[in-house]
């Protein structure tokens, strides 16, 4: 009898359970309003609101994944706070790897176009994936090699859903790589690049079902869908600031396919965070928007509870309950595998990673690596993957690597109160016979600088740290005088040859060998220079906040032939014989910048600059053709496009001070003061001896570069004469500075 009762009751309860509620979570698309998920997920874990299946589109796609693969909340919260997170939709954090020496004797552009088969390619997105797409495979690396490529294995079963353009339907991904899935489900029309899974272009799963209830439903069986929708609100054209950024995330707005509340809720409950009057690009609000997504949830939640009857208590760590999950951090590599075209490239991702067999893994080493890979401009693709060897217990790590079969063509462009306009374009070619090299020449037309510039560069002879470098410019410069209203054009042409080494990514020290001619008015100069070479740069633009250095200098012998007649010099040792040493002369010059970040709205930067010029032997007597080479200073904006010989001489010395306050992320009020002393200078009409001033300008940051206007008050000293003057500019376009001193020399 008691045999047959217990029967009885085992047979109910397992009725009972068997007819629990299978309960899905359904997190929408929405761009940035999506982090309110992460508010939702913290308010399902404090008040215990069971969730058995969970599906997403975009970025629910994003942090649903996450969840279900384990993450708790509070460590979802963590990840979109970090300032990692912050760079997903920039290249920050490639830029900050940078060789420096790319950067040396080149210029920025406003326009980059890449060029292949004589054909242009047209970009696919607005904002680069690359940083987006490692940052997905380091969440899901670990969890990918545990779940063997099914969704269902998943702490919670997940699905994702994408776009299939071409049949113009939604497909939904239960199977495959998450980081992969996951990807194609957040490939926002014209912000990124479509994903491609089987050879199938997928974008975005909203544009055709932005909450995939019914997909949670049909797929993985749920009877009770939680359904959070963070969708626009479908502001009026007077609530919307016509930028760039607005108008296209309201076009993605547009393109979205919303399920209405009308449909949604009879599944189960319908939950509406209130986000719909935030842009889809505001990921600075990142606090803001979850605190509105656990507001909405901890509201719901009673209303919940109260229907389905039950409640979930969320362990701490859920990785540990998915079958086979192994942690790759601190394992030790048993093999490396890189799928590229040679083996020059081979060694050069090695060398990047810092990791080779026998080593210990690190998603820091790694994802350093790939930057410092980017960066360099030679690789389109880099996707790693990861498997653990249950035999020998170590990772095997391969990294398939596709190369930049491209070249770019770039277009820069300044105008200025003083220089006129000036047009210049780049043709530049990395990764030159498939080793790191880069080529680019540059192209000239203006009132201020016409010429040309051709830089060829390898990084690392050897796969070491040396590197070696060509770099030659022919330039005509229309320098306006600082004391009166005519003008001068200056002649400077040149090769320089460095060979040398590198410092990690942001520092070159080097010999340098070079020729060089120079002509303003009736002067002119001929000379050969060789000496040593140091040039260190760790910020990418002076124009940002950020807290870093800039410094460079050359010092040299020169041995120079003036008035010289080209037929008269047959070989290039007649130079050396011509001369004979008698005029040779040391010249060194040096620049220093350390900008500080003191907040968010204020940056100081401390800058000097100094160069001289100083016989070799006692009782010199310079020819006056040396006064061509004599270093030249232009204090502070004004002065960029303004040259007087009378602000050159054989020594010189400069410091000053700038303070930029922003106003917010495009506009700044800028102030600067220097102050200049000269010695020795060879033309004697008007020399002064010390300079001194004042500037303040307001900078705008436009779609067509760098907007400024301002004005300043100058005051100079000679030994019988003091001038005060004011001075003005407005500018607009790409900044033509370059932070190196190799063209100046």
């Amino acid at each position: 009898m008691r045999k047959t009762v217990l029967i009885i009751i085992f047979f109910m309860l397992s009725m009972q359970i068997y007819s629990q509620e299978k309960i899905g979570l359904v997190l929408g698309g929405g761009a940035a309003r999506g982090l309110a998920h992460i508010g939702v997920l913290k308010a399902i874990e404090e008040f215990h609101i069971p969730v058995d299946v969970v599906g997403g589109t975009s970025m629910g796609a994003i942090i649903g994944g996450l969840w279900s693969s384990g993450f708790t909340a509070a460590e979802i919260e963590s990840i979109f706070l970090s300032s990692e997170m912050m760079n997903w939709f920039t290249e920050t954090s490639i830029k900050e790897k940078l060789p420096i020496y790319y950067s040396i004797n080149s210029y920025q552009t406003l326009i980059d176009l890449n060029v292949e088969n004589n054909k242009l390619i047209m970009p696919e997105g607005t904002f680069d994936d690359k940083i987006i797409n490692f940052g997905l495979y380091a969440f899901f690396a670990e969890i990918d090699n545990a779940i063997n490529g099914d969704f269902r294995k998943l702490w919670k079963p997940f699905l994702c859903t994408a776009t299939d353009i071409n049949m113009d339907r939604p497909m939904i991904i239960v199977k495959g790589r998450l980081e992969n899935s996951i990807r194609a489900s957040m490939s926002l029309p014209v912000i990124f690049k479509p994903a491609k899974i089987n050879g199938r272009a997928l974008f975005d799963g909203g544009m055709v079902d932005n909450i995939p209830a019914h997909a949670v439903k049909d797929s993985l069986g749920a009877d009770f869908i939680i359904s959070v929708d963070v969708a626009n609100n479908r502001r009026t054209s007077e609530k919307r600031h016509f930028n760039l950024m607005d108008v296209t995330f309201t076009l993605i707005d547009l393109l979205t396919a919303n399920t209405s509340k009308d449909t949604l809720e009879p599944m189960g409950y319908y939950v509406r965070p209130e986000v719909g009057n935030y842009n889809g690009y505001e990921f600075n609000k990142v606090q803001e928007l979850i605190d509105l997504g656990y507001k909405a949830m901890k509201e719901a939640a009673p209303k919940i509870l109260e229907k389905l009857k039950r409640t979930e208590d969320y362990p701490s760590y859920r990785k540990d309950l998915i079958d086979n999950f192994i942690v790759f951090e601190g394992r030790i590599i048993g093999e490396i595998e890189i799928k590229t075209q040679n083996a020059l490239t081979k060694n050069t991702i090695l060398n990047a990673i810092e990791m080779k067999p026998g080593s210990i893994f690190s998603y820091d080493k790694l994802r350093t690596g790939f930057y410092r890979l980017y960066a360099m401009g030679i690789f389109s693709s880099i996707t790693p993957e990861i498997t653990y060897d249950k035999n020998n217990k170590t990772l095997k790590i391969i990294i398939n690597a596709e190369a930049i079969n491209y070249n770019i063509i770039s277009i820069g462009a300044f105008t200025d109160s003083k220089a006129g306009i000036n047009i210049y374009a780049k043709y530049e070619k990395n990764n030159i016979f498939n080793y790191g090299g880069m080529f680019n020449v540059y192209g000239f037309a203006g009132n201020f600088i016409k010429g040309a510039s051709l830089n060829l560069f390898f990084p690392s002879l050897g796969h070491t740290n040396t590197i070696a470098g060509i770099y030659s410019n022919y330039h005509i410069y229309k320098y306006f005088g600082v004391w009166t209203n005519t003008f001068d054009y200056h002649y400077n042409f040149h090769t320089t040859i460095l060979f040398g080494n590198n410092y990690g990514a942001k520092s070159v020290f080097s010999l340098f060998w070079g020729s060089r001619y120079k002509k303003i008015a009736e002067d002119d100069l001929l000379k050969t220079s060789f000496g040593l070479y140091y040039v260190e740069n760790t910020l990418n633009s002076v124009g940002e906040n950020k807290s870093g250095i800039r410094r460079s200098f050359m010092l040299g012998i020169n041995v120079p032939v003036h008035s010289f007649v080209f037929n008269e010099i047959s070989t290039y040792s007649d130079i050396f014989s011509l001369n004979n040493f008698q005029q040779s002369y040391f010249k060194g010059t040096g620049n220093f910048l350390n900008s500080i970040k003191v907040y968010d709205k204020l940056n100081v930067s401390l800058f000097s600059s100094a160069g001289l010029i100083t016989q070799m032997y006692k009782n010199q007597i310079f020819n006056t053709g040396v006064s061509v080479d004599y270093p030249m200073m232009r204090p502070t904006f004004e002065f960029k496009y303004l040259f007087d010989r009378a602000l050159t001489g054989r020594y010189f010395v400069s410091a000053g001070m700038s303070e930029r306050f922003y106003v917010n992320d495009n506009i700044f009020i800028r102030n600067e003061t220097e102050a200049y002393a000269f010695m020795n200078q060879m033309k004697n009409d008007f020399s002064p001896s010390f300079i001194a001033g004042t500037r303040l300008s307001l900078g705008i940051s436009t779609i067509l570069g760098l907007f400024e206007m301002g004005g300043g008050y100058f005051k100079s000293r000679t030994d019988t004469l003091d001038r005060s003057f004011f001075t003005y500019s407005i500018y607009l376009g790409n900044p033509i500075e370059k932070f190196d001193i190799l063209d100046t020399y």
